[in-house]
């Protein structure tokens, strides 16, 4: 397929007329397989098939798909047709008939037996072919393969007659022209109805007769003698003399959508339709075919100048070779004409039928740069090298008037206002003198309010409002900017005003200023907007890509281009004038019809291929499947239906269940879809398509796609595989189980040989610590004893038998309660606090929380700190000694502080060192690892923390010891 240049390309306006119907015309340049057309033919989807001297060739409307089988011996073809089972039917110069099915161009074999000369005429009904060659008559079955020769003659000298043409009508009767002799007969095969023409009555060829059916009425026409008859109740009347002046030089005549009698040949085609309607298009072009496609869009074939597409036959243009280039539009309202400027200085004046009245030829040579009908003077105002004042209709110069470069005119009161480039400047409408400069901007575009006596000013720089009554000038800018944007043009509406911007598109202020802005988002074809005119709710905007239509009702926005006769792209001018619109653009001036029809002819998508690394797949709308591995999944996209939009139709696409709601877009241009590595699973590949109006393709095309696992990801794979695992697992496991069941065993048997040994160990601290108490309490007793305390030592013999059986049953213990720790502190701390004969104050503080909870401690573990507080921190301090013990429960943990005011673990181990070298304390140290011994196997571990307490000399004023102890709740719960 070769790609077409996209058609917005040369108008070729070289007729002699002032008027020409514009057209876009298509050649060997732009894909077409050949400059010579001899057959056109839009099938049920919307393709048009375009039979040439180099092939059949298939059209979009912006490629070309060309058709070839080496088996045909000639690549000239015509003749196209369909039938109900949509192929395509034709024949070639060398009389071979042609099918295209499956998008393929196929030779009819079996018709080879049959034919003996002649180009071949077919027709289909139903699920039947007939063929007529000059010899036979032939009834072809496509599904059978089957032949019938049909006689319609009762002659028995079937040599004898010589078929000239066929024709299957609308009510499905077959009509069959043959000559026998010096006498042409037309027969109806189903009433058998024949009519019958004589030669000595009306001379007529043999080869080129037609039957034609129009409005329900038969004709045969005879191209080469000229001659029209129509066929009716067995009779043939001649009416060539009605139709004389389209019979010249035609050599072919068809019928246009049921509505039009087409006369095609070497001086154009000629159009006659109802009620008197008559039209001749491109005049000295050989035209061999015509049709009207779906959209509205006529498409003429030509046998030497390739094919001509025609938008709309209601748009006109004034070729520039007739009236040079033309820029600048005023309406007369008044008389309703035409005013028009050109670049060469010249003012034509139209009808607003498009008839000219004047062509005022100028001497200056200078562009028209603004014109401007006074309708209170009648008065014509037009700057080009000067301003020249005109007395209308008369176009009688008043007065020139040498003045900068004027972009617009207006008049107000009595004064005319002039937008120039050297300012806004006013004139007296009665003598022509300036008045005043109202600002110096360069101005280009200027409207009045009345009702405000506002002027609105419009330039490069920005827009501004001046007001007449306080002579003060306010700029517009963009709400929250300084931004005032460029205006190229400014009129009012009612309450509005609406400015075209050079790079905003359009704006519309509302009574309070408040902007609305319409730009290329909204639907203009451009930004830069270079005219604007208003014909009640609609406004026109001209640009420079383009013109668009805003219904100031609702903001939908029409773009009107080549799709719909727009002969260029950019525009210099534009007006309205009821149903037309009047353009000045670089083709001329053109004139369409203001209704703007849309496209409502949903466009057809087709899947043209489909590609999987580059391996063409068959029949893809059943189902895809790829093999695991896929690196590329190409689809190829075709649409039909979509003419007119010249390659702008929107493609979308998505795989639904990869992308969800976002679809990827193309167009005609690089109609393309392609995709990598697609995952493995099943997908719905879904497209549509949307014209240049918007409208979609009726449903979209869905394909399935199943891209296959590989082996290993596969059903059986993954069941095998994971029995095969599962088994090797459970061995696993199973033998992992006994090693680690083997190691529990071993574990636990270590753990008890740990646990007993460390309950040995506390046994044997225990057993330690309770002779070392014992022996310094003893001491005290005989101490008493041999100082005569009698009565003291029996008290304290009592107190200490009290504490040893209080000792010798916790010894036994893990854990006491706190209050027995208590007891045996007290007991113990009496008969301390004796040996210093008083000297020794002590006090055991219990917070409220501690007293009410039944809290279990290990035995016995205040008691070492208490003694060795006392007998190394207070045995050597003079004066008061004091010792302090203190339980706190916050929450779950036990807080204990022993303090001594005594000498301090400094001084102390001085003391020690000169008594004996060798000394340690082993209440401190068995504690220390008895309190190891206990965190080994407890989560929260008890601490023990010692602090020395300093005077402001940095003498030792005392010991604490800190014993946090957190709470086993299987023991404290």
């Amino acid at each position: 397929m070769r790609k077409l240049l996209y058609l917005l390309i040369t108008l070729y306006p070289l007729l002699l007329q002032a008027q020409v119907v514009p057209y876009f015309k298509i050649t060997e340049q732009d894909g077409l397989p050949s400059n010579t057309i001899y057959n056109l033919f839009q099938d049920n989807k919307g393709f048009l098939w375009i039979a040439t001297e180099n092939g059949l060739t298939r059209y979009n409307g912006f490629q070309f798909y060309t058709y070839d089988n080496p088996k045909v011996r000639s690549r000239a073809v015509s003749g196209i047709l369909q039938d109900e089972k949509q192929r395509l039917w034709l024949h070639n110069f060398f009389g071979e008939v042609l099918y295209v099915e499956n998008d393929s161009l196929k030779k009819l074999d079996s018709w080879e037996n049959y034919y003996t000369s002649g180009f071949p005429t077919i027709s289909s009904f139903k699920d039947q072919i007939f063929i007529t060659v000059p010899s036979s008559f032939y009834q072809y079955q496509p599904d059978k393969d089957t032949w019938k020769t049909l006689n319609i003659n009762s002659s028995t000298d079937t040599k004898a007659i010589h078929y000239n043409h066929h024709l299957v009508m609308h009510n499905h009767q077959v009509m069959v022209c043959y000559t026998i002799g010096e006498t042409t007969y037309i027969k109806n095969t189903s009433t058998q109805e024949v009519t019958q023409i004589h030669r000595k009555d009306e001379m007529l060829s043999l080869n080129v007769i037609r039957l034609i059916e129009f409005n329900d009425q038969l004709f045969l026409f005879d191209y080469a003698m000229e001659k029209l008859f129509t066929l009716e109740n067995g009779k043939a009347e001649n009416i060539t003399d009605r139709f004389k002046s389209y019979l010249k030089n035609v050599t072919q005549m068809s019928v246009l959508q049921d509505t039009l009698l087409a006369f095609m040949g070497n001086d154009g085609i000629r159009l006659l339709g109802k009620n008197g309607f008559q039209q001749q298009l491109l005049p000295g072009k050989q035209v061999s075919s015509a049709v009207f496609d779906r959209e509205g869009g006529l498409w003429i074939g030509t046998l030497t100048e390739g094919l001509f597409y025609l938008p709309s036959l209601s748009s006109t243009i004034y070729n520039k070779e007739s009236f040079k280039d033309f820029s600048k539009l005023a309406f007369d309202p008044i008389h309703r004409n035409i005013f028009i400027g050109n670049h060469d200085g010249s003012v034509s004046q139209l009808t607003e039928y498009g008839e000219i009245i004047v062509h005022h030829q100028s001497d200056h040579k200078t562009t028209v740069q603004s014109l401007f009908v006074d309708t209170t003077a009648q008065r014509l105002l037009v700057f080009s090298d000067k301003l020249y004042i005109y007395q209308l209709p008369a176009f009688k110069l008043l007065k020139s008037i040498r003045i900068t470069a004027t972009k617009k005119i207006l008049r107000f009161r009595d004064k005319y206002v002039l937008a120039t480039s050297g300012g806004l400047t006013t004139l007296d409408a009665n003598t022509f003198l300036p008045e005043t400069y109202i600002t110096n901007l360069r101005t280009s575009a200027i409207a009045y309010d009345q009702k405000k006596e506002i002027l609105w000013i419009g330039s490069q720089k920005g827009i501004a409002a001046y007001d007449l009554i306080k002579q003060k000038e306010n700029t517009w800018t963009m709400p929250g900017t300084h931004y005032s944007p460029g205006a190229s043009d400014i009129i009012l509406h009612g309450k509005n005003v609406i400015i075209g911007t050079y790079n905003n598109g359009v704006i519309i202020l509302d009574e309070f200023n408040k902007p609305k802005q319409i730009a290329v988002a909204e639907g203009l074809p451009s930004s830069h907007v270079t005219a604007l005119d208003l014909h009640d709710n609609q406004l026109w905007v001209g640009t420079d890509k383009g013109v668009a239509l805003l219904d100031l009702t609702n903001d939908k926005v029409v773009s009107i281009d080549a799709s719909k006769g727009l002969a260029s792209k950019e525009v210099y001018d534009l007006i309205v004038n009821q149903d037309r619109l009047y353009i000045t653009h670089p083709q001329g001036l053109q004139v369409l019809p203001t209704q703007v029809l849309s496209n409502t002819q949903q466009p057809y998508l087709l899947i043209q291929s489909v590609t999987s690394d580059n391996e063409v797949l068959i029949q893809p709308m059943q189902g895809i499947t790829l093999n695991p591995g896929s690196q590329q999944l190409t689809f190829q996209f075709d649409v039909a239906n979509n003419l007119r939009s010249h390659g702008t139709t929107r493609i979308l696409y998505r795989i639904k269940e990869l992308e969800q709601d976002r679809w990827n877009e193309t167009t005609l241009r690089f109609p393309i879809a392609n995709y990598l590595s697609l995952p493995s699973g099943k997908f719905s590949f879904e497209a549509y398509a949307i014209n240049e109006d918007g409208i979609k393709s009726s449903k979209p095309v869905v394909i399935a796609i199943n891209v296959l696992s590989p082996f290993w990801k596969q059903t059986w794979f993954i069941l095998v595989t994971f029995v095969f695992i599962t088994t090797i697992i459970i061995l696993l496991l199973y033998v992992r189980l006994q090693r680690q069941s083997r190691r529990n065993r071993e574990k636990l048997q270590q753990q008890n040989q740990e646990q007993a040994l460390r309950i040995a160990q506390l046994t044997s601290i225990r057993a330690q610590m309770n002779p070392h108490f014992i022996f310094n309490t003893m001491s005290l007793i005989q101490g008493k004893v041999l100082n005569g305390l009698k009565e003291e030592a029996n008290d304290q013999i009592q107190y200490f038998s009290s504490l040893l059986r209080k000792v010798l049953d916790f010894s036994g213990k893990e854990t006491i309660l706190l209050h027995d720790e208590i007891e045996v502190l007290q007991k113990y701390l009496f008969i301390e606090k004796s040996r210093f004969d008083g000297a020794l104050n002590y006090s055991i503080t219990v917070n409220e929380a501690a007293k009410q909870e039944m809290i279990r401690i290990p035995s016995l573990l205040t008691q070492p700190f208490v003694e060795n507080a006392i007998r190394h921190g207070l045995m050597h301090k003079s004066g008061e000694k004091i010792l302090t013990i203190d339980f706190q429960l916050n929450e779950d943990l036990l807080t204990i502080n022993i303090k001594d005011n005594g000498i301090g673990r400094k001084a102390s181990g001085e003391f020690n060192k000169s008594r004996r070298k060798d000394h340690q304390s082993f209440a401190v140290e068995a504690n220390q690892k008895r309190i190891d011994l206990l965190n080994a196997t407890r989560k929260h571990h008890i601490t023990l923390t010692i602090i020395d307490h300093y005077n402001e000399h940095n003498i030792a004023t005392g010991t604490s010891v800190i014993i946090q102890v957190p709470l086993d709740l299987g023991i404290n719960g």
